[in-house]
């Protein structure tokens, strides 16, 4: 699937003087290229360095190393179920066009998580303990708005900074990677957030359920 192009940085006459001239960046100047360097989206203006594509390049390259490391389940009927509802789900976002994808982990523990580029797991727990298809898709719907606010890059992007991140992403650290591989397996990276990102994660994923045909209702009852 093609994926889109990133907005373009259009540098501002003086951003190009500056270059042209070999001067070092102002204050200014060095606040404006942050300020390009900003999500689009649902989380316009929050800082990452990282965009779509590369994103989508690195969330393939941890799910080949994750799935490798965690009992991913290969039941096709299971995988049917998950992938539709989360894909129903997926058809209502911002990244609509994105390919993404739904795992089952066979793990008894009541937990989910995403991480960078489009992949989504469930484990066997969680998915015993949902009642109904709504409550499958509030766990989904959540887990997929932090897909869709970006909130992994972003996380990565303020605790490794933006060199490790460019280098990451162009695989000039194998030591951070397998940092970070060691830190999802073990359900720490991706698993917690900030509260100003949760809050958006439950606001998207009410509004994505809505707009999927599922009733929001469902989250309510899957978090009491």
């Amino acid at each position: 699937m093609r994926t889109p192009q990133s907005p373009r940085i259009r540098q501002s006459p003086r951003i190009r003087q500056s270059l042209r001239r070999g001067r070092p960046f102002t204050p200014v100047l060095l606040a404006l290229l942050l300020a390009a360097c900003a999500s689009a989206g649902p989380n316009k203006g929050q800082l990452n360095v990282v965009s779509l594509q590369e994103e989508w390049q690195l969330g393939a390259q941890l799910n080949r190393d994750v799935s490798r490391k965690l009992r991913i389940v290969d039941d096709p009927v299971a995988n049917e179920y998950v992938n539709r509802v989360g894909r129903q789900l997926a058809a209502q976002t911002y990244y609509r066009q994105m390919p993404w994808n739904f795992h089952i982990v066979r793990d008894p523990a009541i937990n989910a998580f995403a991480i960078p580029g489009g992949h989504i797991y469930i484990h066997t727990g969680l998915v015993k303990a949902t009642d109904s298809a709504a409550e499958l898709a509030s766990v989904l719907a959540h887990e997929l708005s932090h897909g869709v606010a970006r909130h992994g890059t972003e996380n990565l992007t303020k605790q490794y900074g933006f060199g490790v991140v460019a280098g990451l992403v162009l695989g000039n650290n194998p030591a951070v990677y397998q940092q970070l591989l060691a830190q999802i397996v073990g359900g720490g990276l991706f698993a917690k957030y900030s509260r100003d990102a949760e809050r958006e994660a439950d606001r998207l994923g009410m509004e994505t359920m809505y707009a999927a045909g599922y009733d929001p209702t469902g989250m309510v009852t899957m978090f009491q």
